[in-house]
């Protein structure tokens, strides 16, 4: 997608990048937006929610190793930089099987 900035200069966005945008003027047209930071580290909790799994699963993660949390007590807490790496691997993970199950979808098209 292209947009033209202020100064006129034409700039092409990304696919994903051109979606959040999207989504961002639309929640402005609602009033519904609230900019606030991340914070460096999140609790179990949160980390779960924002990778879209129970919190057993991301402890099972933790535990073999594929994300590093640390222990601040009896809690455990994870980098918020790392839960956004991880993520995004995930969602690129998808974003591949998704493409060789329509490769497949279509050759099977084809046997028709």
């Amino acid at each position: 997608m292209s947009v033209k900035t202020v100064t006129g200069e034409v700039v092409q966005l990304d696919p994903h990048l051109s979606d959040f945008v999207f989504n961002i003027l639309a929640c402005l047209g609602n009033g519904s937006v609230t900019i606030t930071g991340l914070p460096e580290e999140v609790t179990t909790t949160i980390a779960a929610e924002m990778l879209g799994v129970s919190r057993p699963t991301l402890m099972k993660r933790i535990a073999s190793g594929e994300i590093t949390g640390r222990k601040v007590g009896s809690h455990t807490r994870l980098r918020t930089d790392d839960v956004l790496r991880l993520r995004e691997r995930e969602n690129i993970k998808r974003e591949q099987a998704f493409a060789e199950l329509r490769k497949i979808d279509e050759e099977f098209d084809a046997l028709d």
